[in-house]
């Protein structure tokens, strides 16, 4: 029962995003599909605790895409955990490597090792996210804000899987962070973003112009009450 429930964990850490909004945990999907605990669902709501909440970001593993050109290109780890939430909600996120991943070791200094998991793709999303939050701050001299980087980052994945658009295996598809620094860079020109404050029953109006020719993609995201 409790696979895809919104438990204690989740909004515990909820409570914490809410309360610092500069704050994004980057939470791991787990390892749980080849476990064979929940086979009638075809691998999918298999998410738990902290991977079920709102306002982090959650991450699956995917083998390495070496140079990605059609969302085929992405191959989807075998024991990634798949959503959904029992609410509906799409997670995980967003996919990255987490297959035979390069890593340090503590099994002695100066020690490195091979290692596979949804963990090992979080902690290669967690530094991509350090280094576009300090592209942004030499070029803003802030950060952004927790909901702003997760739009970022969901707003220039790769599509990836089978079907358009994000789905309950990959999220909004491969974490492309050439491409989030590019949006970065662009900010003001031909890309941007933009962090407002709305109150209740109100409205905002934003104008842009469009070339008529090239598609004008829009990403908007918020930091939700647990």
């Amino acid at each position: 029962w409790y696979l895809g429930y919104y438990d204690s964990n989740a909004r515990n850490i909820d409570n914490i995003i809410y309360n610092a909004p500069f704050y994004l945990p980057i939470c791991s999907a787990g390892n749980a599909r080849t476990s064979g605990e929940n086979p009638a669902d075809g691998g999918y709501d298999y998410l738990n605790h902290y991977s079920v909440a709102k306002n982090n970001l959650v991450v699956a593993a995917t083998f390495e895409v070496l140079e990605y050109q059609q969302p085929s290109d992405v191959e989807m780890s075998t024991f990634s955990s798949w959503g959904p939430t029992d609410d509906g909600r799409i997670k995980p996120d967003i996919s990255a490597k987490g297959v035979a991943m390069f890593s340090s070791s503590g099994a002695a200094d100066g020690q490195y090792t091979v290692l596979t998991g949804t963990s090992m793709a979080s902690a290669n999303v967690s530094g991509s996210l350090l280094l576009l939050q300090q592209h942004y701050n030499e070029l803003n001299s802030e950060f952004m804000q927790a909901s702003t980087l997760r739009a970022l980052v969901l707003h220039t994945a790769d599509e990836a899987g089978t079907t358009p658009g994000p789905d309950y295996r990959f999220g909004w598809g491969l974490l492309n962070t050439e491409k989030a620094a590019q949006v970065i860079s662009n900010n003001g020109t031909n890309a941007i973003i933009i962090e407002e404050i709305i109150t209740p029953f109100d409205d905002y109006t934003f104008s842009f112009t469009s070339d008529g020719t090239s598609d004008y993609t829009a990403t908007i995201a918020w930091t939700d009450p647990a």
